[in-house]
């Protein structure tokens, strides 16, 4: 997001230089336009508001939006992960009672 609201802030700049500038207002509804998805909340919560952000903050609360997703899949991929290692890492249930009747034998 942050490498995305970048690039799209130098071409606005760019377009600035040659006399074409583009307002806040626009900048904003085009940083929402490309989003995918993952980002539909945030993206109709700036658009609703009664006044639009400048582009810095939507850009801002949309960088906010990912950390958090990215934390959460983390915590999730963690979560996951000792769930599994739990899992492999009991003997099956029925281990001791093979043995014992191997050993009675």
């Amino acid at each position: 997001m942050s490498a995305y609201g970048q690039q799209l802030k130098v071409l606005a700049d760019q377009l600035a230089y040659i006399g074409s500038p583009v307002h806040n207002e626009r900048l904003v509804l085009q940083l929402l336009s490309r989003l995918n998805e993952q980002y539909e909340g945030i993206a109709t919560t700036i658009q609703q508001q009664d006044s639009l952000p400048t582009f810095y903050d939507a850009r801002s609360k949309l960088i906010m939006v990912e950390s958090c997703k990215a934390e959460q899949a983390f915590h999730t991929a963690q979560d996951v992960g000792t769930t599994l290692n739990a899992n492999v890492s009991r003997p099956p249930q029925n281990a001791h009672a093979s043995n014992d009747y191997r050993n009675d034998r």
